[in-house]
């Protein structure tokens, strides 16, 4: 596999100091006709602001309220049940994020470490960000001083700033003094304090704003582009082209997975999903039993997608005493009592949409270790080399790491 793209930090559009959600990926390609995008899981409290939020009914965002199957007398209707919320606006609501190219464009960009975009795979994402990248690029080229003279100008204005400051600050002092002889009012003495606190205040921002912008990463910054369309698209002509498409994830990004599953099963019944693959990695539940008996009511393909193992393939750790990984089952233990189904927002029970396939773990109890991805990875390589699930690391520093890390 080639990794040629990375989506990092995809938030809603709020606060400049609050960040709601936090979806990353990568896009991988094999060959001339084999798609791969990889969602990463839980790893910053974003992450978990989007984990800890309950379900809502699937009428409520509108995602999932367009026509069923081309040759079905599905009717343009909202499905019913419940989905987790979270994960549906880590999905569909995130407008801002970095792009980073990790593949270049013509053979004669490509150097010892570069590798040439597959860009028949690939095309949608380069005709959005081109331009953006182009700029960047540009910027990145620069002699690294004007870089950091640049960044730095506001830093020297900062700096004058202060020493005014710390000018004003020991005449006003001075004033200070020599009004509390004079009886100055306290009003007066406060409204002073008040005004250096803002200057001060102002001062620390500028240069929060200017170390921020040094530090920016190379990739192209994308203001008001929604992840959805960007997803969608991309997956949605791969499909249309001919070409297999895989989604995989841990965790989070398994349920972000699956919900780009769903969306392109259901809401485009154009577009072939014979050749469209979900591997997920410890998901947890992203949905009730209302709303996929609702989805398969409308959808035939999508009850075949789900059923179908060789397309649908969703893993889980077992340990010796059979406990499993408790990830997959944290929303359905602690929502599934009926009161707590009302206060949760869930309609039905929440299911998984498929039965597991389980991957062993070497102890005796799952505990938190029955989450961790190198688990996973071990289980399916270096622990069961016999499993049907078995898969051979070529490379060497993967086994060594996998081997280091579940030691």
């Amino acid at each position: 596999y080639q990794v040629e793209w990375t989506l990092q930090n995809w938030h809603e559009a709020s606060l400049p100091t609050i960040k709601w959600h936090d979806t990353d990926l990568i896009i991988a390609t094999s060959g001339a006709s084999e798609l791969v995008l990889s969602f990463a899981g839980t790893a910053s409290a974003a992450d978990q602001f989007t984990n800890v939020q309950t379900f809502e009914p699937v009428s409520h965002s509108g995602i999932f309220s367009v026509a069923g199957d081309v040759d079905s007398n599905a009717t343009n209707s909202t499905l019913s049940g419940s989905i987790h919320r979270g994960f549906l606006n880590a999905y569909s609501r995130v407008v801002r994020g970095t792009i980073l190219r990790l593949c270049e464009v013509t053979a004669a960009k490509v150097n010892h470490r570069g590798n040439l975009c597959k860009m028949e795979l690939t095309r949608t994402l380069h005709e959005r960000f081109s331009a953006c990248l182009e700029q960047q690029q540009r910027h990145n080229a620069r002699p690294t001083q004007q870089r950091c003279d640049d960044s730095g100008s506001d830093r020297k204005q900062n700096t004058a700033a202060n020493v005014t400051l710390d000018e004003d600050a020991s005449s006003d002092n001075m004033e200070v003094s020599h009004e509390a002889n004079c009886n100055t009012t306290k009003a007066t003495k406060w409204a002073r304090l008040k005004r250096k606190l803002a200057v001060r205040i102002d001062s620390k921002r500028t240069r929060k704003r200017a170390n921020q912008k040094a530090n920016q990463l190379e990739g192209c910054q994308s203001h008001g582009e929604k992840l959805i369309d960007i997803l969608r698209e991309l997956v949605t002509v791969a499909l249309q082209s001919g070409n297999s498409v895989h989604l995989t994830g841990h965790s989070q990004g398994a349920a972000i997975a699956s919900l780009l599953a769903l969306d392109v099963a259901l809401n485009f019944p154009q577009v072939p999903i014979s050749k469209l693959f979900l591997w997920t990695f410890g998901g947890p539940e992203v949905a009730d039993s209302e709303f996929y008996a609702s989805a398969k009511q409308k959808s035939a393909r999508f009850e075949e997608f789900l059923n179908d193992r060789a397309r649908y393939n969703r893993f889980v750790t077992r340990a010796a005493n059979c406990g499993e990984d408790f990830v997959t089952n944290v929303a359905s233990k602690s929502l599934n009592r009926r009161v707590n189904r009302r206060l949760g927002g869930v309609q039905g029970n929440i299911v998984h949409a498929a039965e597991p396939i389980y991957v062993p773990l070497m102890a005796q109890k799952s505990g938190i270790h029955g989450h961790f991805m190198e688990n996973y990875l071990r289980g399916i390589s270096i622990d069961c080399p016999d499993h049907p699930l078995a898969v051979i690391f070529s490379n060497e520093k993967m086994t060594r790491w996998l081997a280091k890390r579940t030691n």
